[in-house]
């Protein structure tokens, strides 16, 4: 997928989808658009790589955006954007990774558990 400013999502999906609940599927949509819009408003991405992987019994989901990073410590822990991201995490039961570096881009590793 690429839009007309020149950003390009390199989209990657592994493994037998299994059966999830539209509300479940919402959830995840959902997550995914916040990472994909924060990564677009603030770090000036013009790359991003989204990983879905199926295995049995959980769903992994992997972003990761190339640009300018940031520092976790210093997020407003009223942003939200990423509050948002947490708070879905929380409601599916997934277990999420941020790391960022300044400069180096800033990459997401969602892992929920399918049933």
């Amino acid at each position: 997928m690429e839009s007309s400013g020149g950003f390009k999502i390199n989209f990657k999906s592994e493994g037998d989808v299994p059966d999830v609940e539209i509300k479940k599927q919402w959830i995840v949509i959902r997550i995914i658009r916040g990472i994909l819009q924060n990564a677009i408003k603030h770090s000036h991405a013009t790359k991003m790589d989204v990983q879905l992987t199926f295995m049995p019994g959980q769903l992994s989901i992997v972003i990761k955006d190339d640009r300018v990073g940031f520092d976790l410590g210093s997020v407003d822990q009223k942003s939200n954007g990423l509050q948002n991201i947490m708070n879905r995490c929380r409601i599916l039961k997934a277990t999420t990774d941020i790391e960022s570096n300044i400069g180096g881009g800033t990459s997401f590793l969602i892992q929920m558990p399918v049933e």
